[in-house]
């Protein structure tokens, strides 16, 4: 359930915004396990009443820990990735701006760079997606939950590489927006 209360607008034309997204995700398949974390901080600027526009910065660590055994012979290995882009975003709140719950969505396009263990670069491009209740836990404060979906595909590579997972972060709301 939904409550509603009379608060400064939060999310009006003419606010800024700012704060970010973490995730973490781990995986194991038999011998072979996957850990990374994500952090997402933005900066935004509401043209009008609930949409915002603005930049975020997206960066992921990845460690891959491999066994492979072939015969009597084991093989172990380790490789890790840093992964870190830039993308111009769109974010859309569905509800009036004085909830103190309200649901959005956001999109972003950008393109960034990964290294890896060797120090090798190389450039990729991205998209995510993002939806999910913000709660305000003041007229300023919004406390975040959102389940995304990303898209990234390296440069010199035919394949994309797709991630969906959950996050957790907030956003500052400021200025006193248009009346």
């Amino acid at each position: 359930m939904l409550t509603t209360a009379v608060a400064n607008a939060q999310i009006k034309q003419g606010q800024f915004m700012a704060g970010g997204n973490a995730g973490f995700s781990s995986e194991k398949v038999r011998d072979n396990k996957t850990t990374s974390w994500n952090i997402s901080p933005a900066v935004g600027y509401f043209v009008v009443d609930k949409l915002a526009v603005g930049i975020e910065a997206n960066y992921m660590h990845e460690k891959y820990t491999w066994k492979s055994a072939s015969g009597p012979v084991v093989i172990e290995g380790e490789d890790k990735s840093r992964r870190l882009g830039f993308a111009p975003f769109v974010r859309y709140y569905f509800l009036p701006a004085a909830q103190k719950v309200n649901v959005f969505a956001h999109g972003a396009y950008g393109f960034g760079s990964t290294k890896s263990n060797d120090n090798d670069s190389e450039s990729f491009s991205f998209y995510r997606f993002a939806a999910g209740p913000a709660f305000f836990l003041s007229p300023s404060v919004a406390l975040e939950a959102n389940v995304f979906y990303m898209s990234y595909k390296d440069k010199n590579d035919a394949d994309r590489t797709n991630s969906f997972g959950l996050q957790v972060g907030f956003q500052i709301h400021l200025g006193k927006g248009k009346k």
